[in-house]
């Protein structure tokens, strides 16, 4: 038998069957970690997963040390929403999650009519609705406010969630950036 070859003397390929099973077995302990992992981001049921919109399985809430880059949009007519949102999102770490902003606040497209949207809408732009739950998570929003919307332009410019402001996050905006009795944001 031949080690270079790989072979054994009857042409056969050989195997290293004491590899074969460790792997294997640690092929699936790295796959039930993924999809057993703890929820951090305080919502759910505790079993570190929530259903997906579609009802076809888990979605996670992100990682520890995973990287979301978020884009915020105002929705409505109230003057730097955007601003104070994404400043209150780049400040937290949901579940460990780190955000970035690759880009400035701005007003979001709005309806032919320009009205103003009712309710917040967390998009992600990915397959994987995580970081869009813990983003939403952070802004008192449960997963009906999720949605996808797979835009592959925006992830390669580095945004994987994009939050559209609804006329909702004026009721929490003071708890999220606290205001002073002039009305300026304190530091």
């Amino acid at each position: 038998m031949s080690p270079a070859s790989g072979r054994d003397g009857s042409g056969r390929i050989r195997t290293v069957p004491g590899l074969l099973i460790p792997g294997f077995v640690a092929a699936l302990a790295i796959a039930g970690a993924l999809l057993f992992a703890p929820d951090d981001s305080g919502q759910g049921d505790g079993d570190g997963a929530s259903e997906d919109r579609a009802g076809t399985g888990p979605v996670q809430a992100g990682a520890a040390g995973d990287t979301v880059g978020i884009r915020v949009l105002n929705a409505t007519d109230i003057a730097y929403l955007a601003g104070d949102v994404q400043r209150f999102l780049l400040a937290n770490r949901p579940g460990g999650l780190v955000l970035t902003a690759p880009g400035q606040p701005d007003n979001a497209d709005r309806p032919g009519d320009g009205g103003e949207f009712d309710e917040t809408v967390v998009a992600a732009h990915t397959g994987d609705l995580g970081g869009a739950v813990a983003v939403a998570g952070l802004l008192r929003l449960d997963e009906s406010n999720v949605v996808w919307q797979i835009d592959s332009g925006l992830v390669g410019s580095g945004i994987d969630v994009t939050v559209y402001l609804g006329l909702d996050m004026e009721e929490i905006r003071g708890e999220l950036v606290p205001y002073d009795e002039s009305g300026d944001a304190v530091e």
